[in-house]
Order: structure tokens, then sequence, then C-alpha cells
């Protein structure tokens, strides 16, 4: 139970660090299967169902990154998962595990941010003058709370922004550069290369990787691997 509530992981594999998944709104354990399973031949790795998606019972709404954060500390700890962790996230799951490693410095080896979703501040801002009025509408809506989760990506973002200084520790942002005809995503891919690469400046080890594919997790598993054995082979 992690705060009156049951959640699910499942852990595969065997070996120290343990590797963590966090996935992006709406994904589920089984979205992550195919990466879980890559990963669990080189150590042990985890994937969990955050509060309302699929096995795991639903929380109070609106949450924030730190509810999440919560959540899956109490978690690693009420299972016994035995730490250091590698943190992997995947949309906005790439959030949450910075936030996680920022407020839990001393559990973290490492952090792998995939396809990461740009923090707030300055990313609707910035594409309020590139997206239709349709489409502005949406990631605005998207990022107040109105998504599948229910999760203030807002208030998340200021969350992020006032936690502590990030860990001395290896940290990675990896995305598809593919936009496959969206046209929101072509007009905006320059400004959110350019928010990304100061997401990772503001890591005393942070690197940023692109790969030419449209979604990470279906198209380009090996290269995510590739990212996790970079940072699991930094001191």
């Amino acid at each position: 139970m992690v705060n009156g509530r049951s959640m699910y992981i499942y852990c595969q594999g065997t070996g120290s660090p343990t590797i963590v998944l966090d996935g992006d709104l709406g994904q589920t354990v089984s979205v992550m299967a195919k990466l879980q399973e890559k990963l669990s031949g080189r150590t042990t790795i985890c994937a969990y169902d955050r509060a309302g998606l699929s096995f795991s019972d639903r929380a109070p709404t609106p949450r924030t990154a730190k509810d999440v954060v919560a959540d899956l500390h109490g978690l690693l700890t009420a299972a016994a998962i035995p730490g250091p962790y590698l943190l992997v996230g995947n949309g906005a799951g790439g959030q949450f595990v910075q936030l996680y490693a920022r407020l839990f410095p001393d559990q973290v080896v490492g952090v792998v941010a995939l396809d990461p979703m740009p923090p707030a501040d300055p990313w609707l801002a910035a594409v309020s003058t590139l997206f239709n009025p349709a489409d502005y509408a949406t990631e605005k809506s998207n990022y107040g709370g109105g998504n599948e989760e229910s999760i203030d990506l807002v208030t998340s973002g200021q969350q992020l922004a006032a936690a502590p200084t990030p860990p001395n520790v290896p940290f990675e942002i990896l995305y598809g550069t593919d936009c496959q005809g969206d046209q929101a995503c072509v007009k905006s891919l320059p400004t959110y290369e350019q928010i990304m690469k100061g997401v990772a400046a503001t890591w005393q080890r942070g690197t940023v990787s692109v790969e030419a594919v449209g979604n990470l997790l279906e198209d380009g598993p090996d290269a995510i691997v590739a990212a996790v054995e970079r940072v699991l082979s930094k001191p």
C-alpha cells in the first residue's frame, strides 16, 4: 500500500543499479514491456502503473509531479526495491524522473529522459505563435491538467524549477526528430531542441542525443538501450 492506495510494480532481471521506468501520460507497464524485456538481461528493471492506471488505484485529482514522485518513492520503499536507481522517464515521465532525482539525490545514479515533455515555461509561450489556435488550445489544456491523468503540468514545471539543484550524476535527454508529417511538430521542433539543450545544461553532466525516429519506444528501443548503457558506463 502506498499513501493508502494499492499500486502495481513489475520487476525483471537481477543486478544493480535498479532501472526504474516511468511512462508518458496514460502509459502502463504493458506499453513499456518491450523496453523492459530488452534491458532485463542487463540488470534489475522495474516498471510501474501510476495512480489510476491499469492495476493501480486512482488517487484524488488534480495531481502534480510532486504527487507522482511521492507515490513512486513510497512504492519503491513499500515493495523493498533496492537502490540505487537509474531512472528512465518517457514523455511526461521525463519530467517526473528529473524531479525525483532532485528530491532524492542520494538514491539516484543516473537519469535518462526519453522524448521528455518540455517545461510549461517557456514552452507554452513559445508555441503560442507557432501552433494554430486549435492546436495551441489543446496543448494549453493538456498542460493545465486536461490530460488523461489530470496532472497539472504547469504547476509541475514550477515545482521542478524550484527543486534543489540536480545531483552530479549522468543525465541524458534522448528524443526523436521525425515528426511524421505532424505540422505542429515540424514548426516547433527547433524550439523544442533549444529548450532541451537548456534543460540539459542545468545538470552538471547533462547531454542531449537525437534519433531520426518518430516514437522512441516503438521505433528506437535499441537507441534507448544504448543511452542507458552510456549512462551506466559513466563513473
